[in-house]
């Protein structure tokens, strides 16, 4: 039983999509590191309520208190924001890499058709008290959907021939081949 349990593990970890996967959530490990930084830094320092602030009374001495929080939480939430995009374009570039195709045409691609699907959100939100920018990026897209996206948009330049990628002369002049797949989306 324990000999079936480990094969059945191991080869569903040889899977393809299981490895994109986990390449693209090692990826968007940093972003997501990074925002939560700023969002707990903004919370602590820059927060009436926050413990850094009561302990210190940042609030008295700093002259851009309020501002300085806000545009922490506008930065947090903006790269929160980004995981959907992000995740779609790494998806489309480690799938295009694991069939050996051009993986900067395809994540590029990914990210634009990211942007196209979550376009009418994008802009449409009201300037709520506070916030810089009408800009309203969902931070809580499902990442399992971008990554499937990125997924199929990768499957789409699988199609193309790996010669298709290769560089014609040493100026790095690509044959315009590379872009077929993008007419397919």
């Amino acid at each position: 039983m324990t000999n079936y349990l480990i094969r059945s593990f191991l080869w569903f970890r040889e899977r393809g999509f299981v490895q994109i996967t986990q390449k693209t959530l090692v990826s968007l490990f940093p972003f997501f590191l990074f925002s939560g930084i700023i969002r707990v830094i903004s919370l602590s320092v820059f927060s009436e309520m926050g413990y850094i602030n009561q302990l210190f009374s940042v609030s008295d001495w700093l002259p851009a208190f309020k501002t300085s929080g806000q545009v922490l939480i506008n930065l947090s939430s903006f790269l929160g924001g980004l995981a959907g995009p992000l995740s779609t374009y790494f998806a489309g570039k480690y799938t295009a890499g694991h069939y050996g195709r051009s993986t900067g045409t395809a994540g590029v691609t990914s990210l634009l058709v990211s942007l196209i699907i979550g376009s009418q959100e994008l802009l449409m939100s009201p300037l709520n008290d506070g916030d810089l920018t009408r800009i309203n990026l969902p931070a809580s897209i499902n990442i399992m959907l971008a990554i499937f996206v990125g997924y199929l948009v990768g499957q789409i330049f699988r199609f193309s021939r790996a010669s298709d990628d290769q560089i014609v002369d040493k100026d790095y002049i690509y044959q315009p081949k590379t872009v077929r797949p993008i007419f397919c989306l």
